[in-house]
């Protein structure tokens, strides 16, 4: 039973590697993809096998197509491949395209120089170990060495019951033979698999928690350091009530590089009084900053005003 299963998983791997290298021979080439955004029908570690798509002929609008995506396109601002469909033609003569799973298309256009080839066939698999070697998955990796590896040694160590035939028995020594360098070679090349990585390719919805959106937004307004004061003055601040009738502050008060504060008591302020201090320094120059930012900001709208005069 071991035995079987073991030729029935090493003929499994030995066929998925033929397919990844065959077309290889015919002018194909393929790429190991890397993003999960397209999951469950694509995942990370499949390879897409694509032709060259000569410049003469027309882009494929409505198929999946290899193209580089350079690095102003990119969120994290690095140059990829990508594996996206060709959705419209622009009249500029560029291409509008879009992963499946995305509900926009794909903000810059492409270009007929930056496609490398048209995708045709799908392999599910058989790049995983690469992608592991890659990403730093040791873990998985190191688990399907052993699988295999177990699967190796089951064959080479079997030995045939007299029912099945003597233990010199030619043809056994061949199948034996075959599954073992077949199984060898099937570790080194789907682990050093010299396929580019990609990312996207063909379904409908995304379950990638990890995908990333490069939002264009202008950075938020804070008071920093000066939160805290409710009056912040540079040269001085005067209080002209009657032993500070009718005045009440919520908060501190300070005044840099200025010293002045006049006509307070301690009725007055619930905060501190602060003369140039290196708190009242801060707040100034936090306060400043702000005045600066909402300054160069573009007006959107008009808010009215919170009263109408009589």
């Amino acid at each position: 039973m071991l035995v079987t299963l073991a030729r029935v998983y090493l003929m499994f791997l030995i066929s998925l590697t033929a397919l990844a290298l065959v077309p290889a021979l015919f002018g194909g080439h393929g790429s190991i993809v890397q993003s999960g955004s397209m999951k469950p029908a694509i995942s990370p570690g499949d390879v897409v096998l694509s032709t060259s798509l000569p410049q003469g002929s027309p882009v494929p609008v409505g198929r999946v197509v290899q193209f580089h995506s350079p690095s102003e396109a990119e969120p994290d601002g690095v140059a990829k491949l990508r594996l996206h469909r060709v959705i419209a033609v622009n009249q500029d003569g560029t291409y509008k395209t879009a992963g499946d799973a995305n509900a926009d298309a794909d903000s810059d256009p492409l270009t007929r120089a930056q496609i490398t080839g048209e995708a045709r066939l799908l392999i599910p698999f058989v790049g995983l170990p690469g992608y592991w070697m890659a990403t730093g998955h040791f873990a998985p990796l190191v688990l399907w060495v052993l699988l295999t590896l177990t699967a190796l040694a089951v064959l080479i160590f079997d030995r045939p019951t007299p029912a099945a035939g003597p233990p010199d028995d030619p043809q056994t020594h061949t199948r034996r033979r075959f599954f073992v360098l077949g199984g060898v070679t099937a570790i080194t090349t789907l682990v050093m698999i010299p396929h580019p990585r990609a990312t996207a390719a063909f379904t409908s919805r995304t379950s990638n928690v990890a995908s990333t959106w490069k939002v264009a937004s202008q950075a938020s307004l804070s008071i920093g350091r000066a939160t805290g004061y409710a009056l912040l003055a540079s040269s001085g601040i005067t209080n002209n009530g009657f032993f500070g009738g009718g005045t009440y502050i919520s908060g501190s008060i300070g005044t840099s590089p200025g010293t002045t504060i006049t006509g307070f008591y301690n009725w007055n302020v619930s905060g501190s009084a602060d003369r140039n201090t290196t708190a009242a320094r801060n707040a100034q120059t936090d306060a400043l900053a702000l005045y600066s930012a909402a300054g160069i900001r573009t007006t959107t709208a008009t808010r009215p005003p919170p009263w109408s005069a009589p």
